[in-house]
């Protein structure tokens, strides 16, 4: 009996989170669709390969790590729990973060990523961000222009700030 479509859907999300968490583009590269389409909290964060790949150079930065549980379809789609934790939300948080992360898999491939944070406090979040923010505004307002960028170069903006911020 040959290997069905459904475990093969589940090879490439093991795939995914070993490529992810190594940091191998290549890997991810084979298995992401082109038009990726990546959305957290109802909020499209991105839709392209391109930009995906940049996301993961840009958690890279902050040593970003998804660890997930058991992987189980439903209604076609992929569901699993994950403990998402970086550099960065230990700044934000104090904490790792518990997601439902939901992958659609068309034509072997990950076409969408829909990740639900389960232990997310907005009102927390938006607190030290908007603090942080404020600070490099006054501090170092040179880097505001790239801070927000969803790839490399924002990301180590984005620690660089940080490891001031945490001097001060």
């Amino acid at each position: 009996m040959g290997i069905t479509h459904k475990s093969k859907d589940f090879d490439v999300i093991k795939k995914y989170y070993k490529a992810y968490n190594s940091k191998n583009y290549k890997k991810l590269d084979k298995i992401i669709a082109d038009n990726i389409i990546v959305i957290e909290m109802n909020y499209t964060v991105l839709n392209s390969k391109t930009d995906f790949i940049n996301l993961v150079k840009w958690g890279e930065v902050f040593d970003s790590k998804n660890k997930k549980s058991e992987i189980r379809e439903e209604n076609g789609v992929y569901i699993t729990e994950e403990i998402q934790d970086s550099e960065r939300i230990q700044f934000l948080y104090g904490h790792a973060l518990k997601s439902k992360t939901t992958f659609t898999i068309k034509n072997g491939k990950i076409s969408k990523i829909e990740v639900d944070l389960l232990d997310f406090n907005l009102e927390k979040m938006n607190k030290k961000r908007n603090e942080f923010m404020s600070w490099v505004k006054i501090n170092h307002p040179h880097k505001l222009s790239t801070i927000n960028q969803l790839n490399k170069v924002g990301g180590e903006t984005f620690k660089e700030a940080m490891v001031l911020y945490n001097k001060k």
